[in-house]
């Protein structure tokens, strides 16, 4: 008899974890039946997709406020796709202020949840590990630090380490990068990394090319590459100058090892990670 697993991850991370995680599974049993909501990556991999996160990615309260509506609903409908197809396990990746909504319906159906990058309790908002530690059957973490926090909490938690030590490898030579992309590998060459959301991007970009600007007006020949998500439409970079060359971000561990230098969107995430820092350095 197949197994039925359902997937939610609502972000592009998600979206790469879930899908290697995904493509693992059918490896190991080809007859599973996987499906739930996710992105291109996902459904590359196998998972039959009910709900497609590339228009749900959010970034700041002004947007989070206008998707509330789409987001309820698919809760909703998630919880329903829960009754009428019955999974046998739910796999759930990160997006905890989405995915802990459907924690305790799942529990109330007896489905089993598997909770793999779970909210980083261990940051901030503690109190969302006893509620993780009570509804799910399992927690993969991927900190050993964190493991520590969600065990203390009750959770049966396992650290599985982190995913990016399996793909944060470059598959290419510095010398076959630039000639893949055109880059003169004797030159300067400047990444830039706008980020993964649509408003993310469309808030920074234009300060960051005027740094490219900038930087072309002292270094006239300085390179530069950009890396785009796999869940953002490329028509948006239509505007960019020739000079500013497009890649796919399956390509960016290649792209970050020829680069001199890299401008990085900053979350919030990382900003409250390095608040961290100082207490848990073992790890950083």
């Amino acid at each position: 008899m197949s197994i039925k697993i359902m997937m939610i991850a609502g972000e592009a991370s998600g979206d790469i974890h879930c899908a290697r995680l995904a493509a693992k599974i059918k490896e190991l049993r080809p007859s599973a039946t996987l499906f739930g909501m996710g992105g291109t990556l996902m459904a590359q991999a196998g998972v039959q997709l009910e709900y497609d996160i590339s228009d749900s990615a959010v970034m700041g309260i002004t947007e989070v406020i206008g998707k509330i509506p789409m987001m309820l609903n698919r809760i909703k409908g998630l919880k329903r796709i829960m009754v009428s197809r019955e999974p046998d396990v739910i796999v759930m990746v990160d997006f905890p202020d989405f995915n802990m909504r459907l924690l305790p319906f799942a529990c109330s159906r007896r489905i089993p949840v598997v909770y793999y990058i779970p909210p980083k309790a261990w940051a901030w908002r503690k109190k969302r590990a006893g509620k993780i530690a009570k509804y799910t059957s399992a927690v993969a973490s991927i900190f050993p630090f964190e493991a520590d926090v969600y065990k203390e909490a009750g959770a049966n938690v396992h650290y599985v380490g982190h995913p990016l030590l399996d793909f944060a490898q470059c598959s290419l030579s510095a010398e076959e990068t630039c000639r893949k992309f055109g880059l003169e590998i004797d030159k300067p060459i400047m990444g830039l990394m706008p980020g993964s959301r649509t408003k993310e991007i469309n808030s920074l970009l234009p300060t960051i090319l005027e740094s490219t600007r900038l930087i072309r007006a002292e270094i006239p020949e300085c390179q530069f590459i950009l890396p785009v998500a796999h869940t953002i439409p490329r028509d948006i970079f239509s505007h960019l100058d020739e000079s500013i060359k497009i890649a796919d971000s399956s390509q960016v561990y290649n792209l970050m090892n020829v680069c001199d230098l890299i401008i990085v969107a900053r979350s919030e995430e990382r900003r409250v990670g390095k608040e961290c820092r100082s207490r848990w350095s073992p790890y950083h």
